[in-house]
């Protein structure tokens, strides 16, 4: 914001004349300010710590909580019958229009993009 000199009319009707006339009054506005000097912080060496924050264990092997439950593979046989009839009506769907490579193949894109979203969903949170 600048500061300029400011200019102020003022109307004053002369009754004898029947005309306007403009004084002008010069006003010199001054404006100061202080502002703090900053200074610099102080610079410290960077240390590296190299302790690791997490201590990882490796799992034991005959750990139970690994070993695979009739309820584990239940789930499993049912993704790959999932992923399998997909791939199928892909394959189905290309015998009727006497196209080979493109409904086999994004089926087969399709789920590779499922698959390494719901890994990157499920390992990234």
């Amino acid at each position: 914001m600048s500061i300029l000199p400011q200019h102020h009319h003022i109307i004053h009707h002369a009754a004898a004349v029947g005309r306007q006339q403009h004084h002008h009054r010069n006003h010199r506005v001054y404006c100061t300010s202080t502002t703090r000097v900053k200074t610099r912080p102080k610079l410290e060496p960077l240390v590296i710590n190299t302790t690791p924050l997490v201590t990882v264990t490796p799992p034991k092997i005959d750990d139970p909580s690994l070993k695979s439950t009739w309820a584990h593979r239940a789930w499993v046989a049912t993704g790959c019958t999932t992923v399998l009839i997909s791939l199928a009506n892909s394959i189905i769907g290309s015998i009727d229009s006497h196209i080979w490579l493109e409904p086999i193949l994004s089926g087969f894109i399709g789920y590779l993009f499922a698959d390494l979203g719901s890994g990157v969903y499920h390992w990234g949170h």
